[in-house]
């Protein structure tokens, strides 16, 4: 994979939520990023365990609302 997991990631928040991809930061959040809501949350979240081939439990998936948490937890799962 040429594309770091942030890079990735952030690429993925901004198809979701159809955002420009120079809006999605690594700052992104739920809440701050217009287009991540709940519905958003869970496509994001479904498209990120697809791309890295991994599953987040699902008490986890609401605590993965920003594009650092992400990145984080996909790095974690690679492990």
């Amino acid at each position: 994979m040429s594309a770091s997991v942030q890079t990735r990631i952030q690429e993925i928040v901004a198809d979701v939520t159809l955002n420009p991809p120079a809006r999605v930061t690594a700052l992104a959040a739920a809440g701050k990023l217009e287009g991540w809501d709940s519905l958003a949350q869970v496509n994001i979240v479904v498209a990120v365990e697809a791309e890295f081939d991994i599953a987040f439990a699902a008490d986890e998936v609401h605590t993965l609302n920003s594009v650092a948490k992400l990145t984080d937890a996909v790095r974690r799962a690679r492990r």
